[in-house]
């Protein structure tokens, strides 16, 4: 199994809700996977069409939190693009995965904290797709495969278009 390990930023209208487009109230402005940062000075639809291609179909993507999905969908919806991405889509919430085998399941830390508790040098700034998904992958690298790869999360802003492909 390939895993890939990314990371979004993305803005929102000053003005808050009341000023952002309903059907697209955050937009991308940063992407990070694996191999390379994406929207340096590239449309989204142009970096989503990259990143999805380069990914193939043999993976499961790993995010810190389990919003970066969400709106990757939501940004692939707004631009027409969301065939690209056949839902609902398993992946590794790697910040539960934190908490539920090294924190009892109690709280939902930071990756800063994270990062704290496995010694990993913060030799780079947080809050940067490119970053983040770093040390998320250096995160991710440090649990227990045998322990944490029965506990994927799903994604269900896309439904199953059939009863068949539900998950139960």
């Amino acid at each position: 199994m390939d895993y890939i390990v990314f990371d979004l930023e993305w803005n929102q209208s000053p003005e808050g809700k009341k000023g952002s487009d309903k059907k697209l109230p955050f937009e991308i402005i940063e992407i990070h996977m694996d191999y390379k940062d994406l929207l340096d000075g590239m449309p989204f639809p142009q970096a989503a069409g990259e990143f999805l291609e380069w990914c193939g179909t043999d993976y499961i993507f790993c995010t810190w939190g389990n919003q970066d999905l969400t709106e990757f969908q939501r940004n692939l919806k707004y631009y027409d693009m969301l065939r690209l991405l056949p839902g609902p889509v398993r992946y590794y919430d790697v910040q539960k995965l934190f908490s539920w085998f090294h924190e009892q399941r109690k709280l939902r830390r930071s990756l800063e904290y994270a990062v704290e508790t496995f010694e990993i040098p913060k030799d780079k700034c947080f809050h940067r797709a490119g970053e983040d998904a770093e040390y998320t992958a250096q995160i991710f690298r440090r649990l227990d495969k045998e322990e944490i790869l029965p506990y994927f999360s799903v994604d269900v802003y896309q439904n199953p278009e059939k009863r068949k492909d539900e998950i139960l």
